[in-house]
């Protein structure tokens, strides 16, 4: 696994939020300017290669690439839109991958820090589960046995070693509707 941890558990990882914030809102600001600049919509979009690029409508783009004095750089051209990018677009990408890496790296310290404190309570934790494991089982038993419609029997053990069950069935089959249990003796006999 992959861990992420809240902003807000480490003052660095915090710093380091704010910090890719700040790119990012510069990003939507230049988004924003090319916009006015084109005279048309712009889209921010995620790209495997750039991080980030700007995207319009292809009719629309054409146009107004057409007016402005290549300034742009296409990245792709598809059947409706075209993906481009400028250059202080690629320098805020450029920052905001850093703060990202920078970020990622100090979360991987505290998950590592977490999880060496979390592991020390391991022998604990696998105890209560040991319990909570036992309590559920009996507690199934006690609603089986209290909402069945046959009654049930507690067992008497003696120092023989003799097992003697008299219509004996699983406790759950009784609470199954339409369904028929044949109920069965069994008798085990020690050294025979």
């Amino acid at each position: 696994g992959e861990y992420i941890i809240n902003p807000s558990f480490s003052p660095k990882l915090g710093e380091l939020n704010k910090n890719i914030e700040a790119v990012r809102a510069q990003i939507d600001e230049l988004r924003e300017q090319v916009g006015d600049d084109l005279g048309i919509d712009v889209k921010l979009t995620e790209n495997n290669t750039y991080t980030y690029v700007f995207e319009v409508n292809k009719k629309e783009g054409d146009e107004a690439f057409r007016k402005s004095k290549n300034k742009y750089k296409t990245i792709s051209i598809k059947q409706k839109a075209i993906s481009f990018t400028v250059n202080d677009l690629q320098d805020l990408v450029s920052e905001y991958n850093d703060h990202t890496q920078s970020y990622m790296e100090q979360q991987k310290e505290v998950v590592s820090k977490i999880l060496e404190i979390v592991s020390t309570y391991y022998p604990a934790m696998e105890k209560a589960s040991s319990l909570i494991s036992e309590i559920d089982v009996l507690s199934a038993f006690a609603h089986v046995s209290s909402n069945s419609p046959n009654t049930y029997v507690r067992p008497k053990f003696n120092e023989s070693g003799n097992l003697n069950l008299k219509e004996s069935r699983h406790p759950c089959l009784a609470l199954i509707d339409n369904t028929r249990c044949v109920a069965n003796d069994c008798e085990m006999k020690r050294n025979i």
